[in-house]
């Protein structure tokens, strides 16, 4: 990739300044590593913190607008249920964690 980044805009829009979550994605992979923290303090519609969870990185965010509080709120549980953090493990096989 060049100088200048290229990506299509977000399909739907809940903010109007929200970024394509692709580019923040390779901004986040291009300057920091996997597990690492990741500050945003205009956070608005979540996109980072989705970025964030695509990533591998941790998500600090603040917003100050109770709508867009929501709205982010919102965001980021349906892609945790798109990509949870853990392996869920089904409940017949969970005994062979603790062997007898």
């Amino acid at each position: 990739m060049g100088d200048v980044w290229e990506f299509a805009p977000p399909r739907t829009r809940v903010h109007s300044c929200q970024k394509p979550v692709a580019l923040l994605a390779h901004a986040i992979e291009t300057s920091t590593r996997e597990g690492m923290t990741v500050l945003d303090l205009f956070t608005g519609s979540g996109s980072t913190a989705i970025a964030c969870i695509r990533t591998g990185r941790r998500f600090i965010g603040m917003e100050i607008d109770e709508k867009y509080f929501e709205i982010s709120v919102k965001r980021i549980e349906a892609e945790f249920d798109r990509h949870p953090l853990f392996d869920t493990i089904e409940p017949e096989n969970q005994s062979e964690l603790f062997p007898a």
